[in-house]
């Protein structure tokens, strides 16, 4: 009677079959899985996508790639955090899914729980060959139903079970346009993975798919740039089994993010219940260019910015004022870029020491103005004097948001990441308090002056030191380091090799004027830095206060030049008595002019009116030869005149290079511009044709006056290192900025 029969329960006498329905091997596959990391799960309902018209250039590539490579199985799609890798690949995954060669695709989440990690990627992948070919379902199921242990083995063990065996023992079923098509799995988000070693192991393991598999498969691998991936993607097994393609600004971003703007404000006037009130050319040229270039072509800036101004119980320009920060929010405790905020949040919590990554991040974000002096790795080491290395060990784990290599500066891939830094509100723990780095690097570019190395850091603290006053917290601390600046010690640095010591003296007094402090302290500590110049001038300064080196200076730079136009002023240099500045502009004149413009006696020198015709260029050709007979009727045969016939007597060191020239008969003197390296001018012994126009001589004759200077001064037997400093540092506090074409020049006279 129960021979056959299984499950029998017997309890009280009485007879009771119990039926047990065994679970298929395909549904054992699907407890295993992950739905939502299929291109088309409802887990995943109204993923990113690419606005119609946009990212076009680099989906048609990754396309053509899948389609027609045949060097290459696998193609590595990187970008920072918010590029827009999400949607390219979801626009991927739909069209091959359409076009029937999408074997698979997994979309990695971090904060999806099955979707962040690897254990249900091949189970996932396996589920969805099974729908694609339906050939190899019989082949799966064999070997889930004969290993109930699968799911536990490594990944390797189970793409060879899951996916090769299946692939291989299906492929003489196929037809044969089927076996010689390209088959495609995807990955999206592979940094997501909640562990980098776990990433790795994903790649090696796909790595040998295609050497054991009869089907032509590849697959398309999305991500940040982290340094891991980069590190195993650049090894030798990938070497020539991998495609790359970066989302830079070669796909022109920025304009794929202004039609995606475009086109939701104009959805938005046509739409929005409150669209009467909108202006009609909302939201104006000036606000859409302003968040064009706060998205520095990352999607995820202009996707917040629209999710936050489209709400239909609001104002679309209230809410967009609000984020160009116009407008103050409604709400404290609402905040425009809350889901771009999580984003740096999380990337910035990856930091092991908030300091001295936080003051790294403070020297490549600080405002500078308009002006931009880049930062590479080595040279912030050296600037804040870290152990080398440090700086790329901190990048390394900022890799999605902030870009480096050997041959590029540091550069944040999101404008919108530096907003965040300064505003202590959203960045928390993260903010970045510029008053108290402003002093740090101060202090820091001082130390720079008198004992850096490095040339191109030495560059940077002279330009920007005058910045980082601005914000620095002027302590007794800080002003004695500033007066205490030895300017013999910066004048004998080495890295100073190609950065005028004028400028560093400039921008040394310029710091202190920067300071947010009472107007008397600040020109108390003004006075003790100039006099910290005084005591690398010392004696000879005394030269510049008389009148007659001065007079001997300005006769050799008219005899060189005689469209030169003198201004005189008054200026009170401190507590001591009161020089005399020239001020120095070029006038249309020729030698005639000259000869009959100025007089001189023993302690006078008058230079007559001489008015600026309204369309005078500064770059006039031809009033920039005189003969030397007319120099030496003023000077006599003055040294600089022999001198001048061995060619170079000066070269500037940053700036285009300036040369003296003469004929070898010494008929005439001229000032050659060479737009070339200067020790190519070095090796140049004469010109005999002078009468090309100067090269890319600049508009503004004070600089021109300042070039000159070193070599007036070694023609007045004055020692020519001083020049260089003269004119910043001793007879002058300011200069104005003169109209070429309405200035008067008024009679001169010392």
């Amino acid at each position: 009677m129960f021979s056959s029969s299984k499950n029998i329960l017997i309890t009280g006498g009485t007879f009771s079959h119990v039926e047990h329905k065994s679970q298929s091997a395909l549904e054992k596959l699907q407890g295993m899985i992950a739905s939502g990391a299929m291109h088309n799960s409802g887990e995943r309902f109204d993923p990113p996508k690419c606005y119609p018209g946009t990212r076009v250039a680099v989906i048609n590539e990754l396309l053509g790639w899948i389609t027609n490579n045949r060097d290459t199985f696998m193609h590595w799609l990187y970008g920072p955090a918010g590029a827009g890798k999400s949607a390219i690949m979801q626009e991927i995954a739909e069209l091959c899914f359409g076009r029937r060669i999408l074997l698979a695709s997994f979309f990695f989440s971090r904060t999806a729980l099955l979707r962040n990690d690897e254990k249900r990627l091949v189970s996932t992948i396996a589920y969805q060959l099974v729908q694609a070919l339906p050939q190899t379902r019989p082949f799966i199921e064999e070997v889930v139903e004969n290993d109930p242990a699968l799911f536990s083995k490594d990944i390797q063990t189970q793409l060879q079970l899951l996916i090769v065996e299946p692939l291989n023992r299906a492929f003489l079923s196929l037809p044969v346009p089927f076996k010689s098509d390209p088959h495609l799995i995807l990955v999206d988000g592979l940094d997501e993975c909640n562990n980098p070693a776990a990433q790795q192991r994903i790649l090696t393991a796909l790595l040998t798919i295609p050497a054991l598999c009869k089907f032509r498969v590849m697959f398309l691998i999305a991500s940040r740039p982290e340094t891991h991936l980069k590190m195993t993607f650049n090894s030798e097994p990938f070497k020539h089994a991998l495609a790359r393609t970066a989302l830079d600004d070669q796909y022109q971003p920025a304009e794929d993010v202004r039609l995606f703007l475009e086109g939701t404000f104009t959805q938005l006037k046509q739409t929005h219940p409150l669209r009467e009130y909108l202006p009609v050319d909302w939201p104006g040229r000036s606000k859409l260019d302003t968040l064009v270039r706060k998205s520095s072509g990352q999607f995820i800036y202009a996707a917040t910015v629209a999710r936050y101004v489209s709400p239909p119980d609001t104002r679309p320009d209230d809410r967009l004022d609000v984020v160009l920060g116009l407008f103050p929010r409604g709400d404290v405790h609402e905040f425009p870029f809350a889901e771009l905020d999580a984003l740096y949040l999380h990337v910035l919590s990856s930091l092991r020491i908030k300091m001295p990554a936080l003051r790294i991040l403070a020297l490549v974000a600080f405002p500078l103005g308009s002006q931009v002096y880049e930062w590479t790795c080595r040279m912030v080491d050296d600037f804040l004097k870290l152990r080398g290395g440090s700086t790329k060990e901190v990048l390394n784990r900022l890799a999605s948001v902030i870009g480096y290599n050997e041959v590029q500066y540091i550069h944040f891939f999101h404008a919108s990441l530096v907003d965040f830094l300064l505003d202590e509100e959203r960045s928390g723990e993260f903010y970045i308090h510029l008053q108290g780095e402003g002093s740090y690097f101060v202090r820091m570019c001082l130390r720079q002056f008198t004992s850096g190395t490095d040339k191109d850091v030495f560059h940077n603290a002279v330009n920007c030191i005058d910045f980082y006053g601005r914000y620095a917290i002027p302590d007794e601390t800080l002003c004695q380091d500033m007066a205490a600046l030895n300017v013999s010690a910066l004048a004998q640095n080495e890295a100073r090799e190609g950065t005028s010591l004028a400028l560093v003296v400039h921008k040394y007094l310029q710091c202190p004027r920067n300071f947010n402090m009472p107007k008397p302290s600040r020109d108390t500590l003004l006075v003790r830095c100039r006099e910290a110049v005084e005591k690398f001038i010392g004696p000879q300064v005394r030269l510049y206060r008389s009148t007659g080196p001065l007079l001997h200076i300005f006769l050799v730079l008219f005899a060189v030049n005689p469209g030169l136009m003198l201004y005189s002023s008054r200026y009170k240099y401190a507590d001591r008595p009161a020089c005399t500045w020239v001020d120095i502009m070029m006038a249309p004149m020729s030698d005639e002019d000259f000869r009959s413009s100025v007089s001189v006696d023993d302690s006078t020198l008058c230079l007559r009116d001489v008015p600026f015709p309204a369309d005078y260029s500064p770059l006039h050709p031809g009033h920039r030869m005189v003969f030397l007979p007319f120099i030496e009727k003023f000077l006599g045969p003055a040294d600089f005149v022999a001198a001048a016939c061995h060619v170079v007597l000066y070269i500037d060191e940053c700036e285009p290079t300036w040369t003296f020239i003469t004929d070898e008969d010494r008929r005439r003197a001229s000032i050659v511009g060479w737009n070339v390296d200067p020790k190519d001018v070095k090796n140049i012994e004469k010109r005999e044709s002078l009468d090309n126009s100067l090269l890319n001589m600049k508009h503004d004759a004070y600089e021109c006056a300042v070039r000159y200077l070193p070599l007036l001064l070694l023609s007045a037997g004055i020692d020519p290192k001083l020049g260089d400093i003269l004119s910043q540092s001793v007879i002058t506090s300011d200069i104005g900025t003169h109209n070429w074409s309405s200035q008067k020049p008024a009679t001169t006279t010392w």
